[in-house]
């Protein structure tokens, strides 16, 4: 295997795998201090199909190990500058929703202030 394709398309695999494991694992480790554990009938949500306190936020990791992994390996313009503010803010709203179970039109409007922010963003820097 040439070692160009394995820095451009493993080594980032492997680097995020192994960045979103250990989140997870700390995720869930310390999810009831975070306050984001989904306890059976505390929200009354018929959907909830568990019978056992679960840990939520699932998006912490995904964010992180995408963010810290493109940091490492992709380069930096206002582009991505922009595009990880708003995936933050995205990443933001799914914890507070996750611990607050927040509103969806407040959701939705955060999820609108993020996309202004990577359109708006890199033409300010």
């Amino acid at each position: 295997m040439d070692i160009k394709i394995f820095n451009l398309l493993f080594l980032p695999a492997i680097i995020s795998f192994a960045i979103s494991l250990l989140v997870t694992y700390l995720v869930i480790r310390y999810a009831k201090k975070l306050g984001i554990l989904d306890t059976p009938g505390k929200r009354g949500d018929p959907a909830t199909l568990h019978t056992k306190p679960i840990p939520r936020g699932g998006g912490i990791p995904i964010f992180l190990s995408i963010l810290i992994t493109s940091i490492i390996f992709l380069p930096l313009d206002s582009r991505a500058i922009g595009i990880f503010f708003g995936a933050g803010i995205v990443a933001f709203i799914g914890f507070l929703d996750d611990r607050n179970n927040a509103n969806p039109y407040l959701r939705l409007l955060g999820q609108f202030l993020a996309a202004g922010v990577v359109f708006l963003l890199p033409q300010t820097l």
